[in-house]
């Protein structure tokens, strides 16, 4: 009796615990994400210089004077050039670099936020209700399987309050999860209805990739600028010895000749 209900009840069983597992190294990476960003000291501060040179910039005009901006703005730094061919986002590194170089440790501040961008808000929420669907199951085929007296059923109770006790504590791990993480979005100005995990954690890790190749790029064409000054400065302490050795021979010619009649 009740085969279908029996077969539904030992697939959930057998399944729950990878499930459960699964969704929870999913929870715990957004947590981690969402706490490496809320406890940045130097994000706000880059977020704040970013503010800053936008309104320089649009000074006088009816940009100028924003209060804010939205975080997928921040790609534009690197899409936007200034007059000397340089984009603002290595304008900012190289300011950051002469001024204040420890701003340039946030390239490290965020190492969750690209596993995290993998992970999709809508199929966590899918994943957890099938874990809530399995749970409910159980107990519906226990208490109509004992109903009708078959006290076989009873052999599913120890699995049904195991897994009421786990799902409980994962529902306070998710309903952190998504309250940080709306926490975090409304701060920076966001709206959380319109900005799931999957998408502010890959605009955050797409610009720290990209910071972190800005950096390198300045560095480099300071590198670059660098071994150019030196080879002008070595050539002009040749061409002063040369000068010099120069004027030498001229004056020993001279003095060999001696004075003319």
């Amino acid at each position: 009796p009740m085969l279908k209900q029996r077969l539904l009840a030992m697939n959930v069983k057998c399944t729950f615990g990878d499930d459960l597992t699964h969704l929870e190294e999913d929870i715990e990476l957004v947590i981690a994400a969402t706490a490496e960003v809320q406890g940045s000291t130097r994000f706000p501060k880059l977020l704040k210089l970013v503010l800053q040179l936008g309104n320089a910039l649009n000074e006088g005009s009816a940009k100028g004077g924003a209060q804010g901006f939205k975080i997928s703005n921040l790609m534009k730094l690197a899409q936007t050039k200034t007059n000397h061919g340089t984009t603002l986002l290595a304008y900012l590194v190289s300011s950051m670099e002469k001024s204040n170089p420890d701003m340039l440790q946030l390239e490290h501040e965020f190492p969750s936020t690209k596993e995290s961008a993998r992970k999709s808000g809508t199929q966590m929420t899918t994943d957890f209700k099938k874990l809530e669907r399995g749970v409910t199951l159980v107990e519906n085929v226990i208490k109509t399987g004992l109903g009708q007296g078959d006290n076989s059923f009873k052999k599913l109770e120890g699995f049904r309050d195991d897994s009421k006790a786990k799902l409980a504590r994962l529902t306070e791990r998710y309903e952190q999860m998504d309250a940080n993480f709306k926490s975090l979005v409304t701060f920076l100005g966001e709206n959380p209805g319109r900005m799931d995990n999957e998408k502010f954690f890959t605009l955050i890790d797409q610009f720290q990739t990209t910071f972190c190749r800005t950096i390198e790029t300045v560095r480099k064409e300071k590198e670059r600028k660098e071994r150019v000054l030196k080879k002008e400065a070595e050539k002009k302490l040749r061409d002063a010895a040369r000068s010099a050795r120069a004027i030498n021979r001229s004056r020993v010619s001279g003095t060999r000749r001696g004075p003319s009649n």
